[in-house]
């Protein structure tokens, strides 16, 4: 609901305690104050407690901010809540605007119900303005979990809520939000009626100054059916069709919803796309909000168990996000939550999906590495992303090497495993090559033949398999690698690497023929077999009938 500085003042301690410390941070210099007034009537009903928290000679800032409460017994539910945060320096994002703020104070006003506590805030500047914010700021003192209303997004503290009764998928804490709300509703109302089941959530987004609640759910196997609501910054609802076994860069599937009557256009979207369907909105505007979609998805989806749905999520955000460090904090959590346990040795995989899974997201996040290596401005942190990348990818080898196939999904083993290697071999490769590219002479000498390594290893595993074309390809790059080592063996080697890739794209080439031919004599087969059926019906029939032409 709000940013985690200001959700982090709900700490229930003692108010002795706060007292404590607020009066020797004080002493400290430097200090971040917050006070805290609960108020009945008007009138304080308890001692009001005045928190601080030093910055211990570094520039004070919003992050970290600390505050107490009291007791939960020293509160009324007709109490009101008062808190006023004075900040040396607030960061501008953490109430959507770009630039940071300096000497401000955050006025908070509540009221105490049900055990948690939320209210609106405003912020006042150094010259005692009211500063004018792109959307309503909100602060909780403790985490709040229940039912938030479709429009606004605040808490709705009583039960049971205002509610659509045609899909009852959206709750509303006022009539007043129930009617701004309803208009654009109705487009979408329809769609949400299959979302009540429990193989589904909801997921509280913010992109460009709007807030939106995006409902998601399992529509059968392994796909995803998302919902976004007309409060995006689009304005207009649409439906996303979200397939974990397909490759994110191959685009995605999507509908606008119009009306109750229609089913929208109907859409794909990529990287390249440059028309979405829609008269008013870009295939740039869709896809910028498509990427705080999935992002809040990813989260929810998390936190519900769905991890399915999560994988796919970091997949389309891999493919098309260029903030990575937000993409890669949330791969970790993912791999804490899902797949920390496949990679400390346990190694078995059940079903197709879960195999998936693990491995693309994991080769995506190596990829993505690589690529934001390549953009580092320093250094040190190329090198610390090309690292990271690196083991990542080794990782996900071991992991492959050892893993353990259900006896229902054994034959499925041969055919992704192979594939998979071999991608991750390559990867690894060029990521050597790029090492060396920047490394010291010695240094990189030893990074290439690494990379001639993965590159042989790879021809291994497609030789088990007759993958002519896929051998001849490594035998070309191993060909031009080799031209970089400085012996007269290896200028050799690169002529000998070459005609046998050329010889094994020939052999591939005509496989394919050989195939094509015999997929075409089967077919050829197949058509004389359905004209003899269709002729012995014909008989049949003339017989039935006396032998007439009929």
């Amino acid at each position: 609901v709000c940013s985690s500085d200001l959700a982090a003042i709900g700490e229930q301690q003692n108010l002795a305690s706060s007292a404590a410390s607020s009066s020797s941070a004080a002493e400290a210099g430097n200090t971040i104050t917050a006070t805290a007034t609960a108020v009945s009537g008007g009138e304080p009903t308890s001692p009001t407690a005045t928190l601080a928290s030093s910055s211990r000679g570094q520039q004070p800032s919003s992050s970290g901010t600390r505050a107490c409460i009291q007791p939960d017994s020293l509160w009324k539910p007709s109490d009101e809540v008062r808190l006023l945060i004075s900040l040396d320096r607030l960061d501008g994002a953490v109430v959507g605007i770009k630039k940071d703020l300096t000497n401000v104070v955050i006025h908070c006003h509540s009221h105490v119900s049900d055990g948690w506590y939320v209210g609106t805030a405003s912020i006042t500047l150094s010259t005692g303005q009211q500063l004018k914010l792109p959307r309503k700021l909100r602060f909780l003192l403790r985490e709040y979990t229940g039912p938030r209303c479709s429009k606004c997004l605040d808490p709705i503290d009583y039960d049971p809520p205002l509610s659509c009764s045609g899909c009852n998928c959206v709750q509303y804490c006022s009539e007043q939000c129930r009617e701004a709300h309803s208009a654009g509703h109705l487009s979408m109302c329809h769609a949400l009626k299959n979302f009540g089941g429990s193989q589904g959530g909801r997921a509280p987004a913010s992109f460009a100054g709007a807030e939106f609640f995006v409902y998601w759910r399992c529509v059968k196997g392994c796909t995803f059916e998302l919902i976004v609501d007309h409060n995006n910054p689009l304005g207009v609802p649409y439906e996303i069709q979200l397939n974990p076994l397909k490759d994110a860069r191959e685009g995605l599937d999507y509908a606008f919803l119009s009306d109750p009557t229609s089913a929208g256009t109907a859409g794909s979207s990529s990287s390249a796309a440059t028309s979405t369907g829609h008269p008013n909105i870009s295939a740039q505007e869709l896809n910028e909000l498509n990427i705080g979609v999935f992002f809040a998805v990813a989260q929810s989806s998390r936190d519900e168990g769905a991890l399915l749905l999560t994988s796919a999520c970091l997949n389309h955000l891999f493919a098309f996000c260029d903030c990575v460090d937000n993409l890669v904090l949330s791969y970790f959590q993912f791999y804490d939550v899902c797949v920390r346990d496949q990679f400390e040795g346990i190694r078995h995989v059940s079903c197709l999906s879960e195999y998936v899974m693990f491995v693309r997201t994991t080769y995506e996040l190596g990829q993505t590495l690589l690529e934001w290596a390549l953009k580092a401005p320093f250094a040190s942190l190329f090198w610390q992303r090309l690292v990271a990348a690196k083991d990542v990818l080794v990782s996900l080898y071991n992991f492959n090497a050892s893993l353990q196939f259900a006896p229902a999904i054994q034959n499925i083993k041969a055919i992704l495993v192979p594939d998979q290697q071999r991608q991750t071999l390559h990867l690894l490769a060029k990521i050597f090559v790029v090492m060396a590219s920047r490394a010291p002479k010695d240094l990189a000498q030893r990074l290439l033949r690494r990379a001639e390594e993965c590159y042989k290893d790879s021809i291994d595993e497609d030789r088990n398999r007759n993958n002519f074309k896929e051998m001849g390809i490594t035998c070309l790059k191993l060909a031009a690698l080799a031209t970089l080592f400085e012996s007269k063996e290896d200028k050799q080697k690169s002529k000998s690497f070459r005609v046998d890739g050329k010889e094994l794209l020939k052999r591939a080439a005509n496989a394919a023929e050989l195939a094509q031919k015999a997929k075409d004599a089967a077919k050829a087969e197949a058509a004389l077999k359905h004209e003899a059926a269709a002729a012995a019906i014909a008989s049949n029939i003339a017989a039935a009938n006396g032998g007439e032409a009929k």
